[in-house]
């Protein structure tokens, strides 16, 4: 019996990293993957200021070089970068019960989530 092989290879995560993304914890931790880092820039910044639209339906994120009233640091790493959003959940009484991942957009001169297109942990 002949047989083809397949003799691609395949890369593992290609599929986890193909959009830009950003997960909160239910503990208040937020993070960006690698390819967030790249389309957005990210790793030219030092800190995140978070912003709410309106309707309280997006969060916004304004990364920045410099110091500001609000700001957070930003911890890069190669695979992606983390901070803290719990005092601006508690802050906007916005829960996240379960790790929640959410698409990334972009918005004029920030980046942006829509609360209502996360998708929890299957753990």
């Amino acid at each position: 019996m002949e047989f083809e092989w397949f003799e691609e290879q395949i890369k593992r995560g290609a599929k986890r990293n193909a959009n830009p993304t950003v997960t909160i914890s239910k503990n208040g931790g937020i993070n960006f993957n690698k390819k967030a880092l790249e389309e957005y820039n990210i790793n030219e910044s030092i800190y995140i200021i978070y912003g709410i639209s309106e309707d309280k339906t997006s969060i916004g994120f304004n990364f920045v070089a410099e110091k500001k009233a609000g700001a957070y640091k930003i911890n890069i790493k190669e695979n992606g970068a983390s901070a803290s959003i719990k005092r601006f959940l508690e802050h906007k009484n916005i829960v996240i019960s379960s790790s929640t991942k959410f698409p990334l957009h972009q918005e004029n001169d920030f980046v942006c989530i829509t609360l209502t297109e996360g998708e929890t942990s299957k753990k």
